[in-house]
């Protein structure tokens, strides 16, 4: 049976290059060489269905009003049997919902406990059923009614104390584990706000007690997570004094422009990973230039190059070039990503040209650390040859993986026959890797890859 999963991607994983061979074509293989063996999966296409407890249908209103809301989240949790009262809530969600003018939504409770909840910014969470259901039945039918609740309210100052305007202020529930501020497919599912040119913001859909909140600046490099706040009383809160980072890029043979990405570790001894929060951002440097960044909050982070969504992988994306750097107030730091020594290696992959195949991927890592390393994008032709930007004097494993064009799944949904898209890790067609030894004194030899399933 073919398997669906929702997938979280670590970003901090090993780097690739990219090789397109889209138009390789399948040739014969001579009759004195063994074909590489093939191995084929076939998925079940009808999978048995789930059985459930219940469809879920209804709309959402302001309670104050009876206003139709009409763009909200679904988010599925699981209650006690013991204790009916009791609800974990889960990184499980439907959305966003925009819906028409009677704010429809539909839903289904999978298995006895399962029950949604409805997420709006500006509202407090509201479970769609009193108590998670026990027993099944065959529809529910109901109207979410959803309540305001407190507001924060306060002003956003920089490290000069002058007004922050259009900074972002996120409130931190437990909604909001997982979310990582910047990237853009993370998306945030509470409440928030935007100051405005004095720096002020009301933030609607607070409840009761101490409130956490998170505040980036409008350009996305400076961030504070702020506790103990309470509703109804005025808040100023004050930024730290930013640092700055210079990246030079100068890589003869590496890609025309590289991607770069950071990730906040912590900041003011404050780790917002205890709160399921990230931050991150990206930027691009010109090979042969130069990136001044200014305005960074404080705090330690992970730098790495990014490769993003590599076709037939289902959505992998590779961080590469990993390192720490430390952003410290008022002062300018530096990264390096240059090299003026060296060769760049030249290779070929063997039987690459006898296979149909989209996409191949190149690594390149330190003979002396196999877990993070060098990596490099390549293009070449279906004759499989290739060749490395320029590598400097030392040791390297370089390994190749190869994805085959997934195959068309369809299943009948709702009575209509619809292609599905899985989820999950991809493992690769073929691999292969092989060594090589970078002196100063003479080109190193040409390296030959060969794969296997």
């Amino acid at each position: 049976m073919t398997t669906s999963y929702t997938l979280f991607f670590a970003r901090k994983t090993t780097l690739i290059a990219l090789i397109a061979a889209s138009s390789i074509t399948a040739l014969p293989a001579a009759s004195n060489e063994k074909p590489i063996a093939r191995t084929t999966t076939v998925a079940n296409h009808n999978p048995p269905a789930l059985p459930k407890m219940a469809d879920l249908h209804g709309s959402v209103v302001d309670d104050e009003t009876g206003a139709t809301v009409t763009n909200f989240w679904l988010q599925s949790g699981v209650g006690d049997p013991a204790k009916p009262d009791a609800v974990t809530w889960r990184h499980s969600y439907l959305g966003p919902i925009s819906t028409g003018p009677r704010g429809r939504f539909s839903a289904q409770a999978q298995k006895p406990g399962q029950t949604w909840r409805v997420l709006a910014d500006g509202y407090l969470p509201q479970p769609l059923l009193a108590q998670p259901l026990t027993e099944q039945v065959k529809t529910v039918e109901t109207v979410v009614r959803l309540k305001r609740g407190g507001e924060l309210r306060g002003t956003i100052l920089d490290s000069s104390s002058k007004p922050i305007a259009g900074a972002r202020v996120l409130l931190i529930t437990d909604e909001a584990r997982g979310f990582c501020y910047g990237d853009a497919h993370s998306k945030f599912r509470g409440s928030t706000a935007t100051t405005d040119a004095t720096g002020h913001f009301r933030l609607r859909g607070v409840g009761t007690g101490e409130q956490t909140i998170f505040v980036a600046s409008a350009e996305g490099r400076q961030c504070l997570k702020v506790r103990d706040l309470q509703a109804g009383k005025e808040a100023v809160i004050q930024l730290p004094e930013p640092g700055a980072l210079t990246v030079h890029y100068d890589i003869p043979g590496d890609t025309t422009n590289a991607e770069l990405a950071f990730t906040l570790r912590s900041w003011d001894k404050q780790v917002i990973a205890s709160e399921g929060l990230q931050f991150y951002f990206e930027q691009t440097v010109t090979n042969g230039g130069e990136l001044l960044l200014t305005n960074l909050s404080p705090g330690t982070y992970d730098f790495y190059r990014n490769q993003h969504h590599l076709p037939n992988t289902r959505g992998k994306s590779i961080a590469y070039e990993r390192r720490t750097v430390v952003i410290h107030s008022g002062q300018t730091e530096q990264v390096n990503l240059v090299r003026k020594t060296g060769w760049r290696v030249h290779g070929q992959i063997a039987d690459l040209e006898r296979l149909n195949i989209q996409n191949a991927y190149l690594y390149v890592r330190s003979g002396t650390n196999t877990f993070d390393a060098q990596t490099y994008r390549e293009n070449f032709g279906p004759d499989g040859k290739f060749q490395t930007p320029l590598l400097e004097p030392g040791d390297y494993k370089i390994a190749v993986e190869v994805y085959e064009p997934e195959p068309e799944q369809f299943e009948i949904i709702n009575g209509h026959r619809a292609r599905v898209w899985r989820s999950g890790i991809r493992s690769s067609s073929f691999s292969g890797t092989g060594k090589i030894t970078v002196t100063a004194a003479s080109e190193p030899p040409l390296v030959d890859i060969k794969l296997e399933p």
